[in-house]
């Protein structure tokens, strides 16, 4: 089978799309972990925070986190 350019395009989307797909699922197991296991230690207010922060992901907050955000 010739490889076209438009299939070596495909499969290398196809393909970083999977790896996106298992880094999301790897991430939120690693999440529901977490929770699972510290729930019942924390504070609502510290639950409230954690759950805002893991929501911004990998790039996290434009920043840093600080007392300021923390507060609000």
């Amino acid at each position: 089978m010739k490889k076209t350019p438009w299939l070596k395009y495909f499969v290398d989307i196809v393909l970083k799309a999977q790896g996106q797909a298992r880094k999301t699922i790897e991430i939120t197991l690693k999440n529901a972990r977490f929770f699972n296991q510290y729930k019942t230690q924390l504070k609502e207010r510290q639950l409230k925070t954690i759950t805002r922060m893991l929501q911004e992901g990998s790039d996290g907050f434009k920043g840093g986190m600080t007392a300021k955000k923390y507060i609000e």
